[in-house]
């Protein structure tokens, strides 16, 4: 069973009804948590045990994509357990939080990783810091997370033959440029329709309309579809 759990989908921070970014993989077993955003915590928590997850990949050390980092920490200390993070390794004082816990084992993101039948496959993005895409590959099948940053080379790479993507927005085209560090809701559903994926579109920002984001989105690929916090079968 090859499943995506959407925990969180808001960017920058979060809503009553939505946490920023999380996201959670079961690849036959072998879950992973895919960065934990403000709220995903709790929302792990009513999942699984968090002590027992296979790893935590955190795309990047911005607040919406890792602030739950520090209060996992301190569930661990209280059953004694550690959890492996693979992170980017730029240094950032996030990395150095997690690296120095004796609740985290921290392995920098540089190449792939495999175990068993599951691979996961890692992209830099053209984010404002050091960012990574991720695929996940299991049972003959791939699921892509784009993480933020703008267009670049590597959506080909994380798009390509892909079952299932979420792609992150943060824009509608009106406020978007080459020199931002995400994509407009615009560039998403583009990006859908070129690689001809089932993708949803997630990274709200909550100062822009939802409805309008996803719109915006639907005019450039119509099968398109909104990230909602529910189980997807990949």
């Amino acid at each position: 069973m090859f499943t995506l759990q959407v925990l969180g989908t808001n960017g920058l921070y979060p809503t009553e009804n939505s946490p920023t970014s999380g996201y959670l993989v079961n690849c036959n077993g072998l879950r992973y948590l895919v960065d934990i955003g403000c709220g995903i915590f709790n929302k792990v928590k009513e999942i699984m045990p968090p002590e027992d997850l296979d790893g935590i990949i955190v795309t990047h050390y911005h607040f919406d994509h890792v602030s739950d980092i520090g209060v996992l920490s301190y569930y661990l200390q209280t059953k004694n357990k550690r959890v492996t993070v693979y992170g980017p390794d730029d240094g950032s004082p996030y990395q150095k939080l997690i690296s120095d816990s004796p609740y985290f084992d921290f392995v920098p993101i540089n190449c792939s990783i495999e175990r068993e039948n599951l691979k996961i496959c890692f992209y830099k993005m053209n984010h404002s810091v050091l960012t990574y895409g991720v695929s996940f590959y299991c049972d003959n099948k791939k699921f892509s997370y784009s993480s933020d940053g703008n267009l670049c080379d590597s959506y080909c790479s994380l798009l390509t033959s892909c079952d299932l993507a979420v792609i992150n927005c943060g824009l509608l085209n009106k406020d978007w440029n080459n020199s931002k560090p995400v994509l407009s809701a615009c560039n998403v559903g583009d990006l859908a329709q070129k690689y001809g994926v089932k993708a949803l579109i997630s990274h709200f920002n909550p100062s822009i309309s939802r409805s309008e984001l996803i719109k915006e989105a639907q005019s450039r690929c119509e099968s398109l579809q909104p990230a909602e916090l529910k189980e997807y079968l990949i």
